[in-house]
């Protein structure tokens, strides 16, 4: 089983015809922890509802793990989250997300 580490949150160029596993399921979760829930036209559902903005930090983390977690289950089926951590830039926090890759049989 592989595992891949992406820090959501960060801008990426994406590639919509991507051959590549890794690189397809790590800029799906990207882009997923990136859209707001409700903001993309005929797929509402898709996304994070982002009820974690403006929440204590401890708050926030809590609420960002749980809405990750379900979304990627929803709209990334071949990952399933391991870890979630926080790496500090200045004055921002950003999700860095251990993601393990599930064999075609799971």
């Amino acid at each position: 089983m592989q595992t891949i580490t992406i820090l959501a949150g960060q801008p990426q160029d994406f590639n919509f015809i991507e051959n590549d596993i890794l690189r397809s399921v790590a800029q799906n979760i990207s882009l997923i922890g990136q859209t707001k829930k409700g903001t993309v036209p005929f797929y509402r559902e898709f996304g994070i509802p982002m009820s974690f903005i403006d929440k204590p930090a401890p708050v926030a983390r809590t609420l960002l793990l749980s809405e990750m977690t379900e979304a990627i289950d929803l709209f990334e089926p071949r990952a399933e989250l391991v870890s979630v951590s926080f790496l500090m830039q200045g004055e921002k926090s950003y999700p860095k997300l251990e993601v393990r890759l599930k064999d075609a049989s799971e």
